[in-house]
């Protein structure tokens, strides 16, 4: 298992998310008290990332363990991880758009952070709908769901973006950490999100189109976890630094 691990580069992203989870704790402690609830919501949501991609290996632990230390798994409908990842990608969605449309102050009377909030609700309501009825939910990604999470996790950022033009946060934009984090992204729903159009593909018999797949996943996820290290670190040093001034 663990040749398979070092071969795959599978420790990879695990190494980042930690760090992630590590900078993102420490910067938690440090301003607690000021913190608004949804900097709270992301810091938990970086160490539940962390914590739920190291359980959802179990499916390489019990195919090398042949199954032994958790028979129940072989020939059931959890023997991949499909629906632990299809739960968690409906909370990245969530957590995404809910993080970034919470700082949209400058657009009231658009009601634009109602409109963006509710967008959420109605799409957290259809992924349960989905998922419990038409959606395979046990065995594949469900299309849909990935892509109105996109599309509205996509208008939470550009209004995020368009909030910063139109405030004084773009006078203080290198040493806030959701610019780094919504710029990763950003970047990252737009490299990652195209390739699920593919993933009929993903299976033993397109090995180049698995190799592929993993490996632009793999490099989409070093950078999006290390702008959410850039972004804390930057944002914890100039905030040390006001206090010390």
């Amino acid at each position: 298992m663990l040749d398979f691990i070092i071969d795959n580069k599978l420790y990879i992203i695990p190494i980042f998310e930690f760090l992630a989870m590590c900078i993102a704790l420490k910067y938690y402690f440090k301003f607690r008290k000021s913190l608004k609830t949804e900097m709270k919501v992301f810091v938990f949501y970086l160490c539940f990332i962390f914590v739920v991609d190291t359980i959802g290996l179990y499916p390489i632990w019990a195919f090398f363990d042949k199954y032994e230390t958790l028979p129940f798994l072989k020939d059931s409908p959890f023997h991949r991880n499909f629906w632990l990842y299809n739960i968690v990608r409906v909370i990245n969605y969530l957590v995404f758009g809910y993080v970034f449309s919470s700082q949209i102050h400058s657009l009231k009377k658009y009601h634009l952070k109602k409109i963006l909030h509710a967008a959420l609700i109605l799409f957290g309501i259809y992924s349960l709908i989905c998922y419990s009825t038409f959606g395979n939910f046990l065995y594949a990604e469900e299309f849909s769901v990935i892509f109105i999470g996109t599309i509205i996790v996509f208008f939470c950022l550009i209004a995020y973006f368009f909030e910063v033009l139109l405030s004084d946060k773009i006078l203080s934009l290198t040493s806030d950490a959701l610019f780094y984090s919504g710029t990763g992204v950003l970047l990252w729903q737009l490299c990652v999100v195209p390739l699920k159009i593919y993933t009929s593909y993903f299976n033993t018999s397109n090995p180049e189109f698995i190799k592929m797949y993993g490996t632009a996943l793999m490099y989409a996820n070093i950078f999006l976890y290390s702008m959410f290290i850039i972004g804390f670190y930057v944002e914890m040093s100039s905030r040390l630094k006001a206090k010390t001034a």
